[in-house]
Parts: structure tokens; C-alpha cells; sequence
């Protein structure tokens, strides 16, 4: 999935429906918002799960996920408020995954 960045994406739609009402621009303000964070937290996921499969959890600081992103600190921080909540996303995700592919492969009739 590829955002538009933010406020563009809203200022299309904007442009191409000039008569929407403000409550109707609100709330495409609120979806387009709630859109880029989710697209910002996964990869934000991405990012950290494939450093730290390639270095070590230890090894990698905060400021190797935002570099590796080029995102700011402060943005990252404010999606994951440390490590050890990004790790637990991780793991979680990580988890929920691998049940989905079990559940996937358990779901195939016999061979």
C-alpha cells in the first residue's frame, strides 16, 4: 500500500469534489490520518523485524529503525514509545502469522 502522503491524498479527493461539507471534510481528514499511521506502523514493523533478524535485537538502537526508514526519531517514538513495545509488536505480529499459515496449511484436505 502506498500513501500519498498524508494531506495530499485528502487534497485530491478535495479538488475533484469542491463542494463537501465540513463535516465530510473533517472526517476524511480523520480517515486519511488514521491511514498514513497504519501504513506508518507497519512499516515501522517491517523495518524493525528485518533488523533485528539481521543483527540481533540487541544490537539494534532506535535510531538504526529510523535511519534504516528515514523517519525522524520523534515520529518513531511516537508510534512506539520504546524498543521493548516495538519488540512486542513484533512478536505479536510475528505470531499471528505463523498461526495464519498453520491455519492455512491445517485447512488444505489431505494428500
Amino acid at each position: 500500500m502506498v500513501l500519498l502522503g498524508g494531506w495530499q491524498l485528502f487534497a485530491n479527493f478535495a479538488h475533484k469534489n469542491e463542494q463537501i461539507t465540513e463535516g465530510q471534510e473533517n472526517t476524511m481528514r480523520e480517515k486519511t490520518i488514521t491511514l498514513y499511521r497504519r501504513e506508518l506502523h507497519d512499516r515501522i514493523l517491517d523495518a524493525a523485524m528485518r533488523l533485528f533478524s539481521k543483527h540481533g535485537v540487541k544490537a539494534v538502537k532506535m535510531d538504526d529503525i529510523a535511519a534504516e526508514l528515514t523517519i525522524s526519531k520523534r515520529t518513531l517514538y511516537e508510534t512506539f514509545a520504546n524498543k521493548e513495545l516495538l519488540l512486542f509488536e513484533c512478536v505479536k505480529r510475528n505470531r499471528e502469522q505463523s498461526r495464519h499459515s498453520i491455519d492455512t496449511f491445517a485447512s488444505q484436505p489431505n494428500r
